[in-house]
């Protein structure tokens, strides 16, 4: 028994997520979740089968990608030291924000590719990020040599 549906126009799937190295494990950009791993889970009966998969395959609307990508602009991951490292994701137009060294745009972690029916959802390929400006990796661009290069 297979289930199917149909996109309403102008709808398409994407596979959205943030980059395996990612300090952080999700983002929140423009309402939409791109986290590092989901689960396709399948099977019916007793029997459930969860397969691991990069990020998650979502619907979106015309004009969400674009909201998307655009408060990717405004945030930055922020890494803090303690007892712990521990990232987390700071919005720019918060009232008091600060620019840290070490910030990191938000941009250069997260991914959205649409997905087409030939697309296998389990391939391990490079996926462009939105800071796609730019073809450094996001770890050689905030290495220590680059931030010192500033």
């Amino acid at each position: 028994m297979s289930s199917t549906f149909q996109l309403a126009e102008g709808e398409k799937l994407y596979r959205v997520g943030v980059n395996p190295k990612c300090p952080v494990h999700s983002v929140t950009l423009g309402g939409q979740n791109f986290t590092r791993r989901s689960e396709k889970v399948t099977g019916h009966g007793g029997e459930t089968l969860r397969e691991p998969m990069d990020g998650s395959i979502v619907i979106m609307q015309p004009g969400q990608l674009g909201r998307c990508m655009e408060a990717a602009t405004h945030k930055v991951i922020r890494s803090t030291r303690g007892r712990k490292i521990r990232s987390r994701v700071v919005d720019k137009r918060t009232k008091g924000f600060r620019k840290v060294i070490g910030d990191t745009p938000v941009a250069d972690w997260v991914y959205a590719e649409e997905v087409v029916q030939s697309n296998n959802p389990h391939a391990d390929h490079r996926r462009a990020t939105f800071a796609d400006r730019n073809t450094k990796t996001p770890e050689a661009r905030h290495s220590k040599k680059a931030r010192a290069s500033r």
